[in-house]
């Protein structure tokens, strides 16, 4: 793990430590044993059926049920159970291992809650909180979940050495609508829980539990489109091995490439999916010979509906865009480079396509061009990232 990450996790639990002290000192009622237990039960559950990230990041699908037991018994009981639940399931699925992920999202339960009821308990004697409880809930529900997805990626980016702002926008577009169906939950517990206590919660249950699964299909689905893909780069490499791994070390270089330019989300996904196929039209041709082939890759793919927003990419790397929008030509840049970057260390010049100087000119104006140049030049000078 990192110093700049172990040193965010240092100030992420010396934070969560004055949260506790914080929600100690607010005066609340203590909640009856059969509403911590039942929250507990029902959290350990949930916890333990948490949707990994393909950056190894988590889904916690039971941070609604944390914030409603905020607003339902308090943020210091809230805080016991949500701690105490998390510390269950980690235990059953890790034994002791992501000792570190562990302390980070037990850091991040606690100040989110704590956060969530200062507010809660600002709004609660105003006019909005005594004749609108329901908004009340929603706006302490939506800063918990908020400040828990900032610490989520303040701690990714303390690890990869990557831009806050870069991380969040990309799981905004990725999360988002599931960040708006937490706060959903939260507010709806807190609702229904007082007056149909454990069966309250077991139907908020399943519908966390409908949402997890439909998230997971979600990766799942991309998950395959990017294993398609890296199968049809495959049956090139595999006509000419001399080719091998040059599709997804270009892929690798120009998603790196793409982050030190500040993309994310979807953006960043067609780039990769880009750069996976920039060669694909280099099927059937002759092993060593790098001529352009009588399909171009964007041609080749044309009919391919879920590619139907990379096409455009591909095109301008065939020299075929000439009214492409700038963030295609930019992407088009990216694959390019990366594919000349790929060849010149693996010196495999008779086996892939190199795109010339003339043709890269073509692409991106000359300010675009450095900028693009001053990435790579990051990416690949030891040292470069910290003196820029």
């Amino acid at each position: 793990m990192p110093s700049l990450g172990r040193s965010f996790l240092l100030f992420e639990g010396l934070a969560a430590a004055a949260a506790i002290l914080v929600a100690a000192g607010l005066q609340m009622e203590t909640p009856a044993l059969s509403a911590v237990l039942s929250f507990a039960i029902v959290m350990t559950l949930l916890s333990v059926f948490d949707v990994w990230l393909p950056h190894g990041d988590s889904i916690d699908i039971a941070a609604p049920l944390a914030v409603g037991a905020m607003l339902v018994m308090g943020p210091v009981p809230a805080m016991g159970v949500a701690v105490a639940s998390r510390l269950a399931a980690h235990v059953f699925r890790y034994r002791l291992e992501r000792s570190d992920q562990l302390l980070h999202l037990l850091a991040r339960r606690v100040i989110s809650l704590a956060t969530g009821a200062l507010v809660w308990l600002e709004l609660v004697e105003t006019p909005l909180g005594t004749e609108w409880p329901l908004v009340s809930y929603v706006l302490a529900g939506a800063v918990a979940v908020l400040v828990d997805a900032v610490l989520l990626q303040a701690y990714a980016a303390s690890r990869q050495r990557q831009s806050m702002g870069r991380l969040f926008m990309g799981s905004l577009r990725l999360q988002g609508l599931m960040w708006g169906a937490y706060v959903s939950v939260s507010a709806l517990t807190a609702v229904l829980f007082p007056e149909m206590h454990v069966w309250g919660l077991l139907l908020m249950m399943g519908l966390l539990v409908v949402m997890r699964q439909s998230f997971a299909y979600l990766l799942d689905i991309r998950q395959a489109y990017r294993s398609t893909m890296e199968a049809l780069a495959a049956a090139l490499e595999a006509h000419d091995p001399r080719r091998q791994g040059h599709a997804e070390r270009v892929a690798d270089l120009a998603r790196a490439i793409g982050m030190e330019l500040g993309m994310h989300g979807r953006e960043l996904e067609r780039l990769g999916y880009a750069a996976l196929l920039h060669d694909v039209d280099l099927i059937g041709s002759e092993p060593g010979d790098p001529a352009t082939p009588p399909s171009r890759a964007s041609e080749v793919l044309a009919g391919v509906g879920f590619l139907k927003d990379v096409v455009p990419v591909l095109a301008v790397c065939d020299g075929l865009g000439a009214l492409a929008a700038p963030a295609d030509r930019t992407l088009a840049y990216v694959v390019c480079r990366a594919s000349n970057v790929d060849e010149l260390i693996t010196h495999e010049r008779a086996a892939v396509r190199v795109y010339d100087h003339g043709h890269l000119e073509a692409i991106l104006a000359v300010e675009e061009r450095e900028r693009v140049e001053r990435a790579v030049w990051r990416l690949l000078t030891p040292g470069a990232r910290e003196e820029a």
